[in-house]
This record gives C-alpha cells, sequence and structure tokens, in this order.
C-alpha cells in the first residue's frame, strides 16, 4: 500500500500524497472522496505529529490506529 502512494519512494507521503490516499480511504468507505481545502489541511495537521509537512509510515500507522477519517 505504502508504494501505491509514496510516488517519489522518498519513504514520506507529501500533502498531495497524503491527500491521495485520503480520497481513496473515503472512497473505499463508501463516502464521498471530496474534501475542501481546509478539511484535508486539518487531517493532515493532526496526523503530521513532528510538523514536518511530510507522514512517515510511523505517522499513518498513527493515522490509521487514531483516524478521523471516518468522520470525514
Amino acid at each position: 500500500m505504502w508504494a501505491k502512494y509514496d510516488k517519489d519512494n522518498n519513504g514520506f507521503l507529501d500533502k498531495a500524497e497524503c491527500r491521495a490516499y485520503v480520497r481513496d480511504t473515503l472512497i473505499q468507505l463508501g463516502k464521498s472522496g471530496d474534501l475542501s481545502n481546509t478539511e484535508f489541511e486539518a487531517i493532515f495537521k493532526d496526523y503530521d505529529e513532528n510538523g514536518d509537512n511530510k507522514i512517515s509510515k510511523a505517522e499513518l500507522r498513527d493515522f490509521i490506529a487514531n483516524s478521523r477519517i471516518n468522520d470525514a
């Protein structure tokens, strides 16, 4: 799954890569894949634990475990 979204293979998901992950996950949950920039930025900020504007594998694990995506 990681390789599908880490398009530049740098070991992190940048905002565009993360947004694709969130969109696809919402669609898989039977929801609209559309998020406003404000909604996405709030989700991204919550799960970018160290504030470096990228999501590590560990942060994604936490993201999945504690996901607000189900509330979107």
